[in-house]
């Protein structure tokens, strides 16, 4: 890789930093999930009750509704236990991006590509054989519109704390990949074996062929 570069973040970068920085986002993530349990259990609360002894009546309406409230409420409250931490950092990485104010651009020639299936929606993946002969990873969403892409030569802009893409331009020519691999396994993920994106891998390329 090239020298990193820094530049100010442009007007667009730092309103979705912002925005990435706030928590709004994920009241409203709240609300959703759980209306959506609340609405999901009392539908088949009712529809139970209906089948057994027909329609419900009113203090069973009651009696339902506040099951379906609370069973919303456990669920939630456990998705914060487990997530919560890990947002809060999120969180905090965007705010400090967005105090520093700039951006960092790296610029790579690449020879060679090894593409990575995609399982469900984590999006596009491949290994990149640097001119260097290091071996850089890339992967997620941000790759997956990008006909361009992989290529020879290209400049990646990130924030620099919390690591998100915020732009990807190609300067060479297409490299089509050499090699496809199949997506990495839950297993993989579960024992943290999946590269970060951005990550340099201390592995031999040829080898990630029949891996």
């Amino acid at each position: 890789m090239n020298p990193i570069e820094f530049r100010p973040f442009t007007a667009d970068e730092r309103r979705a930093l912002a925005e990435l920085a706030s928590s709004r986002g994920e009241l409203a993530h709240d609300l959703l999930t759980g209306g959506g349990v609340f609405a999901v259990v009392l539908g088949l609360g009712v529809l139970v009750v209906r089948c057994v002894s027909g329609p419900p009546s009113g203090p069973e309406r009651v009696v339902l509704a506040a099951f379906a409230a609370v069973l919303a409420l456990t669920v939630l409250w456990k998705i914060r236990r487990s997530l919560g931490r890990a947002l809060a950092g999120a969180r905090a990485d965007y705010a400090a991006d967005l105090a520093g104010g700039r951006a960092t651009t790296e610029t790579v020639d690449a020879t060679d590509a090894i593409a990575v299936a995609e399982l469900e929606d984590e999006g596009a993946a491949y290994y990149l054989r640097l001119a260097d002969g290091r071996v850089l990873f890339l992967g997620g969403q941000y790759l997956d519109e990008r006909a361009d892409f992989p290529c020879t030569r290209f400049a990646v802009t990130r924030a620099p704390r919390s690591r998100i893409v915020l732009a990807l331009e190609c300067a060479g020519t297409r490299l089509e990949p050499s090699a496809r691999r199949p997506p990495f396994t839950r297993a993989e993920h579960e024992a943290e074996r999946v590269p970060a994106d951005g990550a340099i891998v201390a592995v031999d390329f040829e080898s990630l062929r029949g891996a």
